[in-house]
């Protein structure tokens, strides 16, 4: 949300931001969407690279890459950006069996 509203919509008062998030058999999916001119994800940068490491911000895409199993990014028919995150259940079937000795 932070990121949608410093760098989507800029501080901007009358642009709107919404937030969705759905609890379904797949997982986790929330989508956060924005009304700015958006950015391009693989042209932010770094914030591990020496250059960026002391920075106090900078780090909101690699900590949801880093939490989420699923990113996307992709522009809203009024122009803005809609992320949308998925965290994938676990699987029952996937587990590791605990009864094996």
């Amino acid at each position: 949300m932070a990121n949608a509203i410093l760098h989507g919509n800029q501080f901007d008062a009358r642009k709107r931001i919404s937030l969705r998030a759905e609890l379904n058999p797949i997982g986790l999916v929330i989508s956060i969407a924005d009304e700015g001119t958006g950015c391009e994800p693989d042209c932010v940068p770094d914030p591990l690279a020496s250059d960026n490491i002391l920075r106090e911000s900078g780090r909101g895409l690699l900590l949801i890459r880093a939490c989420m199993d699923e990113v996307t990014w992709r522009r809203t028919p009024s122009g803005g950006t809609d992320l949308i995150m998925t965290k994938f259940r676990c699987r029952a079937e996937s587990a590791p069996d605990r009864n094996l000795v």
